[in-house]
């Protein structure tokens, strides 16, 4: 295969990329990394910053430099042993640009300056791109992934990215609704459009592993506040009997796994329940394929990977209205949307989703893997990194 004759640096400050502590950390970055190289010579990862507390007090095993055939990843994680939310902004900030210069400059002695930057997040990746454009006149662009926009928790970051950056057509969200948040903080006439695409595990077509004769829901996701899965929960045991041959799957771990598990136990029906941690990605699909429907039960989403995930695997969606799901959802016939902290709705939606067709769900696969696959994220990032070659 002929390779694209391009450097191309995938920048992520202040978030780890798959890490013992932190084994999906990155995980959809990584994905789309993995992806360019295949098509550009030359592919770099950079992931730097502080651990998350209280893991300074934990071992983290990662490799700092990993070679992925064309694909090069440095990682470099400091530990600061105290909360991030006590330090002012500006200070964290300088701390964390200075770690991704210094890394920075460790890569290009090593494999040369890039063409293009793509940093995920505008704090702190896109003011580290901003520097870096600053000293080395490198181009870049920045993709937001953050719901910090949507729930109104960027306003201690404002006048430090006034201060700092200047969009000119750099910006970009992972779906419409996104963008159009983004539109209003930033007051911008354009913030483009970058879907998260499918991971290879999701893009092998496979049969569904048919229920003998129990119907199952399956939710994926952290267990936050923010993914409301007392929702989900609540509305399963009044949609249906302790007789009826249903069950909720819910994968995932965090602070509200305690809580969530003595709900189920306080109803009196753990038989129509399975708790699940975190799982490898061929892992999740086998759920997926043995599962009848995806919930989604979120208050913010900027996208919703995991809905396309489903979706490949051939399973209806049921989802909030939390921005990102809406805009898969609303362009394809495989889900329905309901209204946050709807309990009658998500009832009624979930007693409907037993009556959907196999043929349905097989649309449903092929349309989520053509329009989230390789080839559509490949045309359509190369379009966008040759508009700032051709400048």
């Amino acid at each position: 295969m002929r390779y694209l004759d391009r450097h191309v640096l995938i920048l992520i400050s202040g978030s780890e990329v798959v890490t013992t502590l932190a084994p999906t950390g990155g995980i959809f970055q990584l994905n789309q990394a993995k992806i360019l190289s295949s098509i550009y010579k030359k592919v770099g990862l950079l992931s730097s910053g502080f651990l998350t507390f209280p893991n300074e007090f934990r071992n983290s095993n990662y490799k700092k430099e990993e070679s992925l055939k064309r694909l090069k990843i440095f990682r470099d994680y400091k530990k600061l042993y105290a909360p991030k939310r006590i330090f002012p902004v500006e200070l964290l900030s300088k701390l964390y640009i200075k770690i991704a210069l210094n890394q920075f400059e460790r890569y290009i002695l090593k494999y040369g300056k890039p063409d293009i930057i793509h940093a995920h997040n505008i704090i702190y990746s896109g003011l580290v791109a901003q520097k870096i454009k600053e000293k080395f006149d490198i181009p870049y662009i920045i993709t937001e992934h953050s719901s910090i926009y949507m729930r109104g928790q960027h306003k201690k970051y404002l006048s430090l990215i006034n201060k700092e950056i200047s969009f000119k057509f750099n910006l970009f969200a992972v779906s419409d609704k996104s963008s159009e948040v983004l539109k209003k903080t930033f007051d911008l006439s354009y913030v483009g459009v970058i879907n998260n695409v499918l991971s290879a595990t999701f893009l092998q077509p496979t049969k569904q592993k048919k229920n003998k004769g129990t119907f199952k829901f399956i939710n994926i996701g952290n267990l936050t506040n923010n993914k409301n899965h007392k929702l989900i929960i609540n509305s399963f045991l009044k949609a249906f009997n302790p007789s009826d041959k249903v069950k909720l799957v819910i994968v995932g771990k965090g602070p509200k796994k305690k809580r969530l598990y003595e709900l189920v136990q306080r109803s009196g029906r753990t038989h129509q329940f399975e708790f699940y941690d975190y799982l490898k990605q061929d892992e999740i699909k086998g759920l997926l394929l043995s599962s009848d429907c995806f919930v989604l039960s979120s208050n913010f989403e900027t996208f919703g990977v995991v809905i396309i995930e489903a979706m490949a695997c051939g399973l209806p969606v049921i989802s909030t209205k939390c921005f990102g799901p809406e805009d898969i959802l609303n362009q394809n016939q495989g889900g329905v949307l309901v209204e946050k902290n709807n309990l009658e709705q998500m009832v009624k939606a979930l007693r409907e989703s037993k009556r959907e067709k196999q043929e349905v769900r097989e649309q449903i696969s092929f349309y989520t893997r053509d329009k989230y696959g390789h080839d559509s994220f490949i045309k359509k990032i190369v379009s966008i990194y040759n508009t700032f070659w051709d400048e």
